[in-house]
C-alpha cells in the first residue's frame, strides 16, 4: 500500500495515503502532501477565520455538532471507497482477487465494507473466466465476514449472500442467525434465506415474523412468501405461518407508517392462500397506501373467492393506475362473466385515460369472452359497433362469435359472418373480408334469404377493393342487371381512386381484366371508358417507371452500400417494367464522353437478372457497337 502513495495516478495516491492517515501511519501520509495540495486547489476554500479567545475554545469545541462530524466522516469514507475502487481497476486482472482478499481482512471497518462491494464486483467481472471464484471460495469468505466484529460488515456480507443466492449457504446463514443480535444483520440474513427458498429455513423464519422490528418482520414475511411459493408447507408449518401472519398484521394495524410491512405480510398471505386471511385482506383494500391496496388485490385474486369481486369492483376507479390494473385482472379471474360490463367500460378512453390500464381491460375482456356464450359475445360486439377505437377488437370478437355459431350449427352464422366481412372492409382489410363474405353469400343464397343480394354486392366489392380480378369474373357471371350495374360502379370508383393515388399498374391490370371478361356486358360507352382508362394509366405507369428507374440508377452509384443494395433489389422487383427504362439509362451512360463505365456495369448487372435473354454485350466493345446493340434491344421491347 505504501508504494501506491507514489502512484502516478493522483486518485490512487490519494486513496492510499488516506488509508494510511486513517490507520494512524502519519509519517507515510506525509507523502500525500503534494497530492493533497493539488486536490485542495479544486476544493472550495473556507474564508479566513479569526482565532477565538482561549476562554472560548472549550465552548466552541463542545458546540461542534455530532451531525457535522458524521458528515465529515461520510465524506472521508466516500473518498476512501472511490480510491479503493480506482486501485481495484488499476490492478491487473490476475491480481485483483488477492487484493480483495487482503482488503477483506483490513483493520479498518470502512475498508472491509468497501472490500465486500469489490468482492461482488470481482465475482461478476470474473464469471465464466479461468480466474472465476468457485462457490466454495465465496462461501468461505462470507462465513468469515458473517463472524466479523463489526455489525455493518456482517450486514453487508448477509446482503451479498442474498444477492448471490447460493443454495449451499443455508446452513451457514442459519448458523449466523442464531445468536445474532444486530437488527440490520438479522434482516440481511433473513432476506438471504428468502432468496434461497430453502424450506429448512422455515423454522427460523416463522418466529421472526412476530419480531417487534418492522424491518425484521418484513424480511421474514418476504422470506416466507418466497419459500412457500416454491415448496408446499406441511400442515403444521402452514398453521404456524397463518397464525404468525395474522397476528403480526393485527399489530401492524395499530401503528402508523407501516405500509411496507403490511404490503409484505399481504403478499405472503396471497402466496399461502388461506381463507382465514380474507377479512384482513378485504380491510386492506381501503388502506391509504397504494402499495398496500395493490398487495391486497393480488392476495384476493390468489384466494379466489367469488364474493370478493364485489369488493374489488370499486377499485377499477382507484386513483392509482397500478391498483386499477390489478383490480381489473383480479375481477376477470374471480368475478367472471358477470363483470363484463364493468371491464368493458374501462376500455373507453374517455373513462380510462391510462393506455396501460385500457390494455389490461382489453386483455381481461377478451380472455373472458373466449369462454363466453353467444349471447354475451353478441352484446359486447353490438356495444363496440360505434367505437372507432375498437374496430380491430370488435373484429376479433365477431370472429369468436362466428366460430361459436358454427360449432352450434346455428343459422345465425351467415348473418354474423357477413357482419364480420363488412367490419373487415371498413378496416381496409378487404382481402380477408372477401372470404367471409363469399361464405355468407353462399349460405344466404341457399336459404333464399333477402340479404343474399346484399352479401353478393359486398363480396364483389371486397374483391375489387382488394384488387382481385376474381371480382370482375363475379360481375361477368351475375344474372341480375341491377347487381351488375352496382358492381360496375364500385369498379369505376375504385379505378378512379387507384389512378389518383398513383397506383397505375394495379389500375391497368383491373381495367384489362374488365375488357377481357366483360365485353358482352358492357355498353359501347362503357367499353370506350375502359379502353381510354387502360391507355392512360399504362402511359402514366411507364412515365412513373422511367422516373423511378432514373432515381434508382443514381442510387446504385451511391457510396452507401445499403443504399446501392436497396436500389438493386427494387429494380429487380420491378421486373419487366424496369427493362426499357434501364436500356434508356444504359444508352445514356454509353453515349457520354467518356463512357460512365461504373453506371454501365451496374445497369448490366441488373439486366442480367431480369432480362437474361439480352446477350452479346461486352464492355470491351467500341461505342458504336454498344449503341447499335442497345438500340436493337430497345426495338425488341
Amino acid at each position: 500500500m505504501a508504494s501506491t502513495m507514489f502512484h502516478p495516478t493522483p486518485s490512487l495516491a490519494r486513496g492510499a495515503c488516506l488509508w494510511a492517515w486513517s490507520m494512524g501511519v502519519v509519517i507515510l501520509a506525509v507523502a500525500w502532501a503534494p497530492a493533497w495540495a493539488e486536490d485542495a486547489k479544486t476544493q472550495p476554500q473556507s474564508p479566513a477565520k479569526v482565532r477565538p479567545p482561549v476562554d472560548q475554545l472549550t465552548a466552541s469545541a463542545e458546540a461542534r455538532s455530532k451531525a457535522a462530524l458524521q458528515q465529515e466522516n461520510g465524506h472521508l469514507r466516500t473518498r476512501l471507497a472511490k480510491a479503493l475502487m480506482d486501485l481495484y481497476l488499476a490492478t491487473p486482472a490476475d491480481r485483483r482477487r488477492a487484493l480483495v482478499e487482503r482488503l477483506l481482512t483490513d483493520p479498518l471497518v470502512a475498508v472491509r465494507l468497501t472490500a465486500i462491494r469489490l468482492l461482488d464486483r470481482l465475482i461478476v467481472d470474473t464469471a465464466g473466466s479461468d480466474t472465476a471464484m468457485g462457490p466454495e471460495d465465496v462461501r468461505e469468505l462470507l462465513t468469515s465476514l458473517l463472524g466479523d466484529e463489526a455489525a455493518g460488515v456482517r450486514a453487508a456480507a448477509a446482503n451479498l449472500a442474498a444477492q448471490l443466492g447460493d443454495a449451499e449457504m443455508t446452513d451457514m446463514l442459519l448458523a449466523s442467525l442464531t445468536g445474532e443480535q444486530d437488527a440490520a444483520v438479522r434482516r440481511g440474513l433473513l432476506m438471504a434465506l428468502g432468496q434461497l427458498r430453502d424450506p429448512r429455513a422455515l423454522q427460523a423464519v416463522l418466529p421472526n415474523i412476530g419480531d417487534e422490528s418492522d424491518e425484521i418482520a418484513m424480511a421474514s414475511a418476504r422470506a416466507l412468501g418466497r419459500i412457500a411459493d416454491k415448496h408446499a408447507l406441511s400442515e403444521d408449518e402452514r398453521s404456524q405461518a397463518v397464525a404468525a401472519l395474522l397476528e403480526r398484521y393485527r399489530t401492524s394495524e395499530q401503528g402508523s407508517n407501516q405500509a411496507e410491512l403490511r404490503e409484505a405480510l399481504l403478499t405472503a398471505m396471497g402466496v399461502l392462500g388461506d381463507r382465514a386471511f380474507a377479512p384482513c385482506v378485504k380491510r386492506a383494500l381501503a388502506e391509504p397506501a397504494a402499495t398496500v391496496r395493490l398487495a391486497a388485490v393480488a392476495a384476493l385474486q390468489k384466494l379466489g373467492q367469488p364474493d370478493s369481486a364485489k369488493m374489488l369492483a370499486p377499485l377499477v376507479e382507484d386513483g392509482d393506475r397500478g391498483v386499477r390494473r390489478a383490480a381489473i385482472a383480479a375481477i376477470g379471474t374471480i368475478g367472471g362473466q358477470a363483470y363484463l360490463p364493468t371491464i368493458l367500460k374501462r376500455t373507453r378512453p374517455e373513462v380510462e385515460t391510462d393506455a396501460d390500464v385500457r390494455r389490461q381491460a382489453w386483455e381481461t375482456l377478451l380472455g373472458l369472452l373466449a369462454t363466453a356464450d353467444t349471447a354475451s359475445l353478441t352484446r359486447v360486439a353490438d356495444a363496440l359497433a360505434d367505437r372507432p377505437d375498437a374496430v380491430d377488437r370488435r373484429i376479433t370478437i365477431l370472429q369468436m362469435l362466428v366460430d361459436k355459431l358454427q360449432e352450434a350449427g346455428s343459422d345465425r352464422q351467415a348473418d354474423v359472418r357477413m357482419e364480420l366481412g363488412l367490419a373487415l372492409v371498413a378496416a381496409s382489410r378487404e382481402a380477408e373480408a372477401a372470404g367471409h363474405l363469399a361464405e355468407a353469400y353462399a349460405a344466404l343464397k341457399d336459404r333464399d334469404a333477402p340479404k343474399a343480394a346484399e352479401a353478393w354486392d359486398a363480396w364483389v366489392a371486397a374483391l375489387l377493393l382488394a384488387n382481385d380480378p376474381d371480382g370482375i369474373k363475379g360481375l361477368a357471371e351475375v344474372d341480375s342487371d341491377d347487381a351488375f350495374t352496382r358492381g360496375l360502379q364500385v369498379l369505376v370508383d375504385h379505378l378512379t381512386t387507384l389512378e389518383a393515388s398513383g397506383e397505375h399498374g394495379v389500375a391497368a391490370n383491373l381495367t384489362s381484366a374488365a375488357l377481357e371478361h366483360l365485353p358482352h356486358r358492357l355498353t359501347v360507352s362503357q367499353r370506350e371508358y375502359f379502353e381510354r382508362t387502360v391507355t392512360r394509366v399504362r402511359q402514366k405507369q411507364k412515365a412513373a417507371d422511367r422516373g423511378r428507374v432514373t432515381t434508382l440508377v443514381t442510387q446504385m452509384m451511391s457510396d452507401d452500400e445499403s443504399a446501392r443494395s436497396a436500389a438493386q433489389t427494387e429494380l429487380q422487383s420491378m421486373g419487366d417494367r424496369a427493362i426499357k427504362p434501364l436500356l434508356a439509362e444504359l444508352r445514356e451512360a454509353v453515349s457520354t464522353a467518356p463512357i460512365r463505365s461504373d453506371t454501365e456495369k451496374a445497369i448490366l448487372g441488373v439486366l442480367r437478372r431480369i432480362a437474361p435473354d439480352l446477350t452479346g454485350y461486352d464492355t470491351g466493345m467500341d461505342k458504336p457497337a454498344k449503341l447499335e446493340l442497345i438500340d436493337s434491344w430497345r426495338q425488341g421491347r
